[in-house]
């Protein structure tokens, strides 16, 4: 009986024990890969904002740094960054030659990212655990972290454990045999013992061992069960020894899993304390951090004793907590990470600091949150530099005004609470007088600093509330809320106007400054464009009635704008149907009445309103630039009609074409002027080009000037008197001719002081060598005054009125018909 059961015991017990073991072992190896890869998980959720962050900030010498990092961890093989094309952006390691390389994967690692986007992907193969993370910024993948692990020794250990595990089941097992052979009673009752050790091993060692290894605790003897008293035979000693084997194995075999478990943990403090990013974990219970790293105290302020002592959600910033709190909620309830989001800290100084905070969770197999690993990425600069981009954006640089789109966006909302309330609102819009004086007489600097001077009396005149802006240029605009009705928005034009009439010194020189202001009041039913086009127009009209006054848009003024928009595009079409032409004035000798000259007058022969003289059209031109187009077609023609004139033999006159300054300051203007000499076949001696005093204000009209009087054209000044006169100034200028303003002659031949002046100018200029020409000559008395003082010329409505070039012809050649004064006078 003993010998039968014994063998029967051996047949079925060896390979039940056998199994039985193997499934022991095999269940400690399936747990000590499954701790493996959630440490592999753990510290890739780690890497995932850090890597994220460098990879969308380009720092690609940061991304060496990390990955460098990882290479150093034990049972790391390879690891990189590739970007969303497979390029290898970053491996840790100084091989040149690999950078911006395309590493192959793995087909089922390429396959499970694909189908899996947003998750990490472990494939095992072989000898090697591939990883594989997006890296994910908001809905879009920017790359992919791949990190490869070596499962070598994993797998030698495990093989080891097998081949104990299989030999402790062949050992217990025969010896068992054995000892049921030779001693069948006893061994019976040692059976039953065992039975009860293996069960208590079962039910209470195992559970403890394997909790201890989890936590990370040495294995203690005390952990396991002792072996059962089985006897004081050689059988039973056999057996006890047998047993204290079998504990061996298994306390080895789980020091190794321990070993295994501090060495991974060794890795990630690795990771985490030398992590440039900061960093913590926090109990997720009341989000108090567990572990810092000396980034997050350096980002925050605080040392790590302070940290750890604080509730991490306490130190973000007011308006930031409820953010903190959802997002926090949402990853704790189950929700995967989002991208990193914008969360502002107080730190422990006071100041706020800008952050990029990403979140993960580490779970137990139940599926409870263990852990929130926190990360903080410094934004601070970036934030700044957004600021100042918005600034920028926003705001002129020069007066640190709010610009023009920063305008029409306060206007918008303006008119719109005009709207709500059915209250007037008013926009002034301001164009400084004479800027282009000051930046042309006295230079750029003085205009930045009378332009910063301008925006500060603006901003210290108007209300609270209201809204100051550079519109451009030497353009300012107030925004008036409401209230604001036409009364109250003409008497803040008023106060601007007060407020602007100081003298600027700049540079120790005083400069007196104006503007012409428009006013144009809404209560909500215009947009912003177009009451900014009503206080332009407005304004248009105070600077052609005199400059340093306001002007309040009405339905008049709408009229008017209306009238100078048809005049412009009527004078557009006007320039290609050749309906500009000039009209001729003869310019005499004051003393014989020779006709020495023409000046050409330009006239509009319009379809339906007639001949109009300049005073219709000329100042839309001048405004339009249209005046650069029609100066040249005049030239043109007056040229074309001295050579006409010409072929009709007889005397031979000048003619003089008015040059504006615009048509100075182009560049080749000299040119275009020699061209069109050229192609008429016109004598330069025969043309002289009349210029105003301010045309020459800057060192480009200057030298422009100089080249036309190289040509061999001779150049006038045209209305002395009406601008900057300086005879001193005259004398540097490359000029022939003077020619004395119509408003010098209304009183000559009553008033000696003016008698006095023309005189002056007369004597002067031919100290100079000037020739002097007299315009606007009315009266006998005028002409027998200007007789008098030695006048060179003189034209004038006394002498001929503008006439058409087929007219020309019959006054050439004969003397004008003077009054007899005029040479009593001149012989005098």
């Amino acid at each position: 009986m003993p010998t039968r059961f014994a063998l029967t015991l051996v047949v079925v017990g060896l390979p039940i024990g056998t199994v039985g073991t193997q499934l022991i072992v095999d269940r400690q190896v399936a747990a000590l890969e499954a701790t493996a890869e959630d440490s592999v998980r753990g510290v890739l959720q780690l890497l995932d904002s850090s890597v994220t962050n460098l990879v969308a900030a380009g720092d690609i010498s940061g991304l060496h740094d990390v990955l460098g990092d990882v290479r150093r961890h034990e049972g790391v093989s390879d690891t990189f960054v590739i970007d969303e094309d497979g390029v290898l952006l970053a491996d840790g390691t100084a091989d040149e030659d690999r950078r911006f390389s395309r590493p192959e994967l793995h087909r089922e690692v390429v396959a499970g990212n694909a189908s899996s986007p947003h998750e990490a992907f472990l494939f095992e193969h072989g000898a090697h655990l591939d990883t594989a993370l997006p890296l994910m910024l908001g809905d879009e993948r920017i790359g992919t972290v791949v990190v490869e692990y070596s499962l070598a020794e994993v797998q030698a250990e495990a093989v080891r454990a097998q081949r104990t595990g299989l030999a402790l089941g062949f050992v217990f097992t025969g010896l068992s045999g054995l000892a049921v052979t030779l001693l069948a009673v006893r061994l019976t009752r040692a059976l039953v013992r065992l039975t009860d050790f293996a069960r208590v091993a079962a039910e209470d060692s195992l559970p403890r061992v394997l909790a201890a290894v989890r936590e990370g605790r040495p294995v203690e003897p005390h952990l396991l069960s002792a072996p059962s008293e089985v006897g004081n035979g050689r059988e039973a000693r056999r057996l006890a020894d047998a047993l204290g084997t079998y504990g061996a194995v298994v306390n080895g075999m789980a020091g190794d899993l321990a070993q295994l478990l501090r060495e991974t943990d060794a890795r990630f403090a690795s990771a985490f304390e030398g992590s440039a990013v900061g960093m913590a974990i926090l109990d997720p219970a009341d989000g108090r951090p567990v572990a810092v790293n000396d980034a997050l105290c350096r980002l925050l302020g605080r040392d790590q004793e302070g940290l750890l002592a604080a509730s991490l959600p306490d130190l973000v910033h007011a308006a930031d907590r409820p953010a903190y709190d959802a997002r926090l909620a949402a990853l704790l309830a189950g929700s995967a990470p989002g991208a990193p989001v914008e969360i502002r800290y107080v730190r422990g100084d006071g100041e706020v600091v800008w952050t990029m905070a990403s979140a993960a969770v580490q779970r137990d197999e139940d599926g409870a949150v263990r852990a929130v690993f926190l990360q903080l990425v410094d934004a601070s600069a970036r934030k700044r530099a957004e600021s100042d981009l918005v600034r920028l954006a926003y705001h002129d640089v020069l007066t640190e005004l709010p610009n023009r789109a920063y305008l029409l966006d306060t206007l918008e909302r303006a008119l719109r609470r005009a709207r709500r309330t059915d209250g007037p609102m008013a926009v002034l819009l301001l164009d400084v007088d004479h800027f282009k004086v000051v930046n042309d007489s006295l230079g750029h600097d003085a205009g930045d600093i009378l332009l910063r001077e301008v925006a500060a009396r603006l901003r210290a005149v108007v209300r609270d509330g209201d809204t100051v802006a550079r519109f451009g240029g030497d353009e300012f605009v107030v925004v008036a809320e409401s209230p604001c009705d036409e009364e109250g928005a003409t008497a803040l034009a008023q106060r601007i106007e007060d407020a602007l009439s100081p003298s600027v010194v700049i540079d120790g020189r005083p400069v007196h400054v104006s503007a012409s202001i428009g006013v144009a009041v809404s209560r909500g039913g215009r947009d912003a464009r177009s009451l900014l086009r009503d206080a332009d127009t407005a304004a248009y009209w105070a600077k052609s009635r005199g400059r340093a006054r306001h002007e309040l848009f009405d339905e008049e003024l709408r009229r008017r704008a209306d009238a100078r928009l048809q005049t412009e595009q009527e004078l557009r079409q006007a320039l290609e149907r050749d309906e500009l032409v000039p009209y001729y004035q003869p310019v005499v000798s004051t003393t014989t009445g020779e006709v020495l000259g023409l000046e050409a007058l330009v006239r509009w022969e319009h379809p339906t309103r007639g001949v109009l003289a300049p005073g219709a059209f000329i100042e839309v031109a001048l405004e339009t630039g249209l005046i650069v187009p029609l100066g040249r077609r005049v030239l043109e023609l007056a040229c074309r009609d001295l050579a006409v004139w010409d072929t009709l033999g007889g005397s031979r006159p000048w003619v003089s074409v008015n040059i504006d300054a615009q048509q100075l300051h182009l560049d080749g203007f000299p040119d275009d002027v020699a061209r069109v000499l050229r192609d008429t076949g016109t004598d330069p001696d025969r043309i002289r080009l009349e210029l105003t005093e301010n045309a020459f204000l800057d060192l480009a009209s200057m030298e422009a000037a100089h080249r036309l009087r190289a040509l061999g054209v001779r150049l006038a000044v045209d209305d002395f008197g009406t601008g900057y006169s300086s005879l001193n100034y005259l004398r540097r200028l490359p000029v022939d001719v003077l020619k004395i303003d119509r408003s010098f002659l209304e009183d000559l031949s009553a008033d000696p002081q003016a008698d006095a002046v023309v005189r002056a100018i007369v004597e002067l200029s031919h100290t100079m060598g000037l020739t002097v020409v007299a315009e606007g000559v009315e009266t006998a008395e005028q002409l027998t005054a200007l007789a008098v003082i030695g006048c060179d010329a003189s034209q004038g409505f006394l002498i001929a009125r503008p006439m058409p070039a087929a007219s020309v012809p019959a006054h050439l050649g004969q003397a004008a018909v003077l009054p007899r004064p005029a040479y009593a006078g001149a012989g005098s």
